[in-house]
């Protein structure tokens, strides 16, 4: 699961590659420490302010099993957004929840 990485036009538009990249470490990260992934996986955005300056702030997170992990992020564009990775068996697919 979560071998071949690809990404919607409008992914690949809206989100800067550094973000993408994030999270897709998020996914590998899990799968390297053994956890078991559910086929979707669920990212949520936010901008936080730490002293003054804008941070990322992502909350990933799937239902079966339930696992849940916040990070903060350093970034050059931080982006308030909800994004899914769907992962058919054959492929995942970063998307924002309205492509589905």
């Amino acid at each position: 699961m979560f071998d071949k990485k690809y990404q919607t036009r409008t992914v690949a538009f809206d989100v800067n590659l550094e973000i993408q990249m994030i999270l897709w470490s998020m996914i590998d990260k899990w799968k390297e420490h053994g956890k078991e992934l559910d086929y979707l996986q669920i990212f949520e955005l936010s901008i936080v302010n730490i002293n003054g300056k804008p941070v990322q702030k992502v909350i990933h997170h799937q239902e079966v099993p339930p696992l849940k992990e916040e990070k903060l992020f350093k970034v050059h564009q931080p982006m308030n957004c909800r994004l899914w990775v769907v992962d058919s068996e054959v492929a995942a697919v970063m998307m924002f929840p309205e492509e589905y």
